[in-house]
């Protein structure tokens, strides 16, 4: 995934970006995939951060 724009307040953050998949289907054909994706996390008391929605799909620009 390559982040494009991450918005935080708090210990809570909505980032927007990119993401490419490559690798070989079940049939042993090469795949390729690519989207736009929004999530949004929230920071955890030992300052790691958690997926809290994963919108792999997410909104056009």
């Amino acid at each position: 995934m390559e982040p494009k724009e991450t918005v935080r307040t708090g210990d809570i953050a909505v980032t927007r970006g990119t993401w490419k998949l490559a690798g070989i289907g079940p049939d042993g054909e090469a795949i390729e995939m690519s989207g736009r994706s929004v999530e949004v996390v929230r920071q955890q008391a030992d300052g790691t951060w958690r997926f809290v929605i994963d919108a792999p799909n997410g909104a056009e620009d």
